[in-house]
């Protein structure tokens, strides 16, 4: 049964968290304390962790790196209420395998958790299949005798299956996931490996985008961008590793992406290339566009209706200077005097 534990210092997070798994069937322990989840940690071999970043003890941040320094292969979660791509970006950097924003939804939990366990697991795999690899040495005794140590190679055929296994199921949880997954040559401006949801989201075959580049999909404005960054990029410069572009699918209609890259190094460390993770936000900028057109036509009929409160305030002062102006000559004619007289 695989392990999971609960750091948060809210008990009715942890408790309802611990709940779903359970149910589940994860074995799930909770803690509301930084320190006693490490001891936790270190105690019990856990496959998952869900960890909050603002605790009263230490941060989410410090838990992870002793977590990761403890068990390397551990999939940690980090989850927080006050969610941005600044500590979403800290946490990857720092090791984490998912960022989960408060309040927690219940299938993502779960699809979180079990991408976890299952990527801690081939981890593992990974780390037992390196141990199982056997040498075969050969080397000379003499001018004319050469020696040959031979092992048994069945352990060695077990572990070459083992690893084709752990590979597929690797290349199986690539393809789950929910995010757009490719990886890019900078040399010849062409995709060289694109997962199902990246051809889901714009249209496309994969063997049509493994013909195709950046220059192909993006939309001018997106083009220029991914240019001016790259340029920089090549000339050493810092830039950001995540972006946003706007893409045109295969229908012609366009799509918005938040964009995280992690750049390949050449021999002479030039950037040769890229890994890249794509999150569709189209509706997240359609809701932006909507929010700012209303804004603006909120601001345009409160300016409009000023102006008609101004024009309709002038119009009352123009009003009661004519009825003054009238009443003065009225005055002015039932004690035929002047005004210099009646004053």
């Amino acid at each position: 049964m695989k392990s999971v534990l609960i750091i948060d210092d809210e008990l009715q997070i942890c408790e309802s968290m611990n709940m779903i798994l359970e149910y589940e069937g994860y074995a799930a322990e909770y803690t509301t304390s930084a320190k006693e989840g490490l001891e936790k940690f270190s105690s019990k071999d856990f496959s998952a962790v869900l960890l909050d970043i603002q605790m009263p003890e230490m941060n989410g941040f410090e838990v992870l790196k002793k977590l990761k320094e403890q068990k390397p292969a551990v999939s940690v979660m980090i989850i927080s209420a006050h969610g941005s791509v600044e500590n979403a970006i800290k946490a990857t950097r720092l090791g984490a395998f998912d960022f989960l924003e408060k309040p927690i939804d219940r299938d993502k939990l779960l699809i979180s958790v079990r991408n976890a366990t299952e990527t801690a697991s081939l981890k593992e795999e990974n780390e037992e299949i390196k141990k199982s690899i056997f040498r075969v040495n050969a080397y000379k005794t003499s001018e004319n005798f050469l020696t040959v140590t031979f092992e048994d190679i069945t352990e060695k055929i077990k572990t070459e299956e083992a690893l084709e296994h752990t590979l597929d199921k690797y290349k199986k949880l690539v393809e789950v996931t929910g995010a757009g997954i490719y990886k890019i040559d900078f040399v010849n401006n062409k995709f060289t490996y694109v997962n199902d949801v990246m051809c889901k989201q714009l249209g496309y075959t994969k063997e049509e985008l493994l013909s195709m580049g950046p220059s192909d999909i993006l939309t001018k404005e997106s083009l220029n961008e991914w240019i001016n960054r790259f340029t920089s990029l090549q000339r050493g410069e810092y830039i950001q590793d995540t972006v946003e572009y706007k893409a045109i699918k295969k229908n012609g209609s366009t799509m918005w992406a938040l964009v995280t890259a992690q750049f390949i190094e050449g021999e002479d460390k030039t950037i040769i290339g890229a890994n890249v993770v794509a999150i569709d936000i189209t509706e997240k900028k359609l809701a932006q566009e909507t929010i700012e057109k209303k804004e603006y036509e909120v601001y345009t009929q409160l300016g409009k209706k000023i102006e008609e409160w101004k024009n309709e305030l002038k119009s009352k002062t123009d009003e009661k200077e004519n009825r003054l102006q009238l009443i003065d000559a009225e005055i002015l004619a039932l004690t035929s005097s002047s005004k210099a007289e009646v004053l």
